[in-house]
């Protein structure tokens, strides 16, 4: 037997390959819908897909529309902020294909969730204090929270429980190191810790900016230091979850930073704290169960009313994860949408490539280089 629901579900998916009409929005206008990462192997180009055929005008004029006024779970969507996919609607002009990365304000689309939910928090804690009354504010809802601090003194074993009577332990990791990853998911999955939210803080610094420095050879030791931190903190992370995680338990990663993103314009902002913005996005195609986003703050240490309060973070990281990348700008919530951007015609009299000229390609031995290489020789 199955469900009225599944049932239900089955016949409208039957009468939509006959041909009738289906109103979708008010199947799933009050549910949850979440973006999915396409595969990331290549396509094989071969089409699986039905037939169209002709619609039952008999069923249609019985029925309509079909309504689907009883079906109803959780909250509704919120707006889309990206662009769909949709090759039918897809203009057959080129220069209507671009998009620009772009900011709108845009306010918390779901409440906070119930107090003393039992979910088991990992947070790594910032050396500025912006992590702790994270965990402050966690464990004041009754909330379950081991913190991880970065170590700082290879001498000493990696990973250090700092108490064994610690309860829930804490951890002193080593941002660079693999294994350190590797033991801390071991003990937590041993202890019965095993995080359904983890928060990330170890690209919060004392400025926003860290581009500041005069020497080449201190810039470069910046941008080791970031990517010890963010870049290959986060790497780590993810390969030691799946390795661990043996059930596949659906998982929240948030990784906040301060500085990243330029919002408002003319912010002093750390280029260098992007690359974490890599794994966000790449993290749920490896292991669809985990959930990723980035939230970028305004914060400085010398002037930290620019913070917001750890209420407004904290129902921040109890939203359902929707977009990739958030800004909290001002005390506002700002989110990164992509705009059109038309080309204008091009004349061909104006371009400056020159017969005969030498020109540098990046990248050149790629796929979209050669192509680009290739079509100049023969221009």
């Amino acid at each position: 037997m199955i469900s009225d629901m599944a049932f239900a579900l089955q016949t409208l998916g039957q009468l939509w390959l006959t041909g009738s009409s289906v109103d979708w929005s008010r199947v799933y206008s009050q549910q949850t819908c979440y973006r999915i990462p396409l595969p990331t192997y290549p396509f094989e180009r071969q089409r699986y897909w039905i037939e169209q055929t002709e619609s039952y005008n008999g069923l249609n004029s019985a029925t309509g529309a079909i309504s689907t006024a009883k079906f109803s779970s959780t909250t509704s969507a919120p707006p889309r902020l990206v662009p769909t996919n949709n090759r039918s609607s897809r203009s057959s002009d080129p220069a209507d294909w671009f998009y620009l990365p772009s900011w709108k304000r845009v306010s918390l689309p779901y409440p906070l969730a119930s107090t003393n939910s039992g979910t088991s928090w990992l947070v790594f804690l910032d050396p500025y204090g912006v992590g702790v009354s994270l965990v402050e504010a966690l464990q004041a809802e009754g909330e379950t929270v081991c913190v991880v601090e970065m170590g700082d003194n290879v001498e000493k074993p990696s990973v250090n429980l700092r108490s064994a009577e610690t309860n829930p332990p804490s951890y002193r990791v080593n941002p660079g190191r693999a294994e350190d990853y590797q033991t801390l998911m071991q003990d937590l999955k041993a202890t019965g810790y095993w995080p359904t939210r983890i928060v990330h803080l170890w690209t919060v610094t004392a400025t926003p900016t860290l581009s500041g420095s005069k020497t080449l050879k201190d810039r470069l030791l910046t941008l080791e230091t970031i990517q010890d931190l963010g870049f290959y903190s986060l790497v780590f992370l993810a390969q030691a979850l799946g390795k661990y995680d043996t059930t596949s338990q659906a998982c929240q990663l948030t990784v906040i930073s301060n500085g990243m993103q330029e919002v408002m314009g003319g912010e002093l902002n750390a280029p260098e704290k992007a690359m974490v913005l890599g794994p966000v996005q790449i993290i749920p195609k490896e292991y669809p169960h985990i959930t990723c986003r980035s939230i970028d703050l305004d914060f400085d240490v010398d002037h930290p009313v620019t913070m917001p309060s750890a209420t407004k973070v904290l129902a921040e990281l109890r939203t359902p994860i929707t977009e990739p990348a958030i800004a909290y700008r001002g005390g506002y919530r700002w989110v990164r949408t992509f705009e059109q951007v038309p080309l204008p015609a091009v004349n061909p009299d104006q371009l400056r490539l020159k017969p005969q000229g030498v020109y540098l390609i990046t990248g050149g031995l790629g796929g979209i280089g050669l192509v680009v290489c290739q079509a100049n020789i023969d221009g």
